[in-house]
């Protein structure tokens, strides 16, 4: 891939996230000042708090944890691989 055909994948990408989420002014100038890696650091961190979150609350759940970890990766599944509002189909 070349630069430029890089370039506007992640302008694509930046335009999406945009429209589909509130961003400040603020918490723009604030992502820019981060390294490639802090941002990566801070994704993973994201993910494992929610991840930790997530393995709780199945635990919590009665009964064998197998099949409570069965139908949460069912339900996560489900849920991700959703249509987003406005998605062809």
């Amino acid at each position: 891939m070349t630069t430029e055909a890089r370039r506007a994948q992640v302008l694509a990408a930046a335009a999406d996230v945009f429209a589909r989420t509130a961003i400040t002014p603020a918490a723009l100038a604030g992502l820019a000042r981060m390294s490639k890696d802090e941002i990566i650091e801070e994704l993973i961190a994201q993910h494992m708090e929610q991840t930790f979150t997530l393995l709780q609350q199945i635990k919590a759940v009665p009964g064998p944890l197998l099949e409570s970890l069965i139908d949460a990766v069912a339900a996560g599944v489900e849920q991700n691989l959703a249509a987003e509002p406005g998605a062809v189909e």
